[in-house]
C-alpha cells in the first residue's frame, strides 16, 4: 500500500525555482510548491511543502532530533510534505512525507493510506496557518488569473 501511494504523490524537485518562500527562520526555511492539486471533487487541497535546513546546525539538530545520525548515519537537507487541506482551508493532514539526505537521497519515506483519519484543526499562529493562508492564495491566483 505504501508504495502505491508513493507512486501516486510524486514528490516534485525539491529544487524547481518555482516554489515559494514562506518563512525562514533558524536556519530553517519553508517553501510551497504552487502546483497545487484538489482532491473530493474540487473540496481538499494537495499542497507540498518544502522544509530545508540552510543551516549546517540546523540540519544536525533536524538529524539528532528525529535519530537519523543513529538510524541512517545520514545528515538531513530538507524534507518533503504533502498535506490534505479540507473544510476551506481550516483542516488538515499529513499524506506523504519524504526526507533527503545532503546527497539528494531519500533517507526516508512514509505515507498515510487513511488520509481522513487524521484530519487536525490548524492551530492558530502556527507554521501549519502560514503554510494554508499562504497555499490558498497561491491556488486561487493561479485559477483565477485576473
Amino acid at each position: 500500500m505504501m508504495a502505491l501511494m508513493a507512486l501516486l504523490f510524486m514528490a516534485p524537485a525539491a529544487s524547481a525555482a518555482e516554489w515559494f518562500n514562506i518563512l525562514s527562520d533558524g536556519g530553517e526555511t519553508i517553501a510551497v510548491n504552487p502546483d497545487i492539486t484538489t482532491t473530493d471533487n474540487g473540496v481538499s487541497f494537495l499542497v507540498w511543502v518544502r522544509n530545508t535546513f540552510d543551516l549546517p546546525e540546523s540540519r544536525e539538530y533536524y538529524t539528532r532530533d528525529r535519530g537519523y545520525d543513529k538510524m541512517y548515519d545520514k545528515t538531513v537537507a530538507y524534507k518533503l510534505t504533502l498535506y490534505k487541506f479540507t473544510d476551506e482551508w481550516n483542516n488538515f493532514n499529513i499524506v506523504q512525507v519524504s526526507v533527503y539526505g545532503e546527497d539528494g537521497q531519500i533517507i526516508e519515506q512514509y505515507a498515510n493510506p487513511d488520509m481522513a483519519s487524521t484530519e487536525s484543526v490548524i492551530p492558530a499562529g502556527s507554521y501549519i496557518e502560514a503554510v494554508a493562508e499562504a497555499a490558498k492564495v497561491i491556488y486561487e491566483v493561479r485559477t483565477n488569473p485576473e
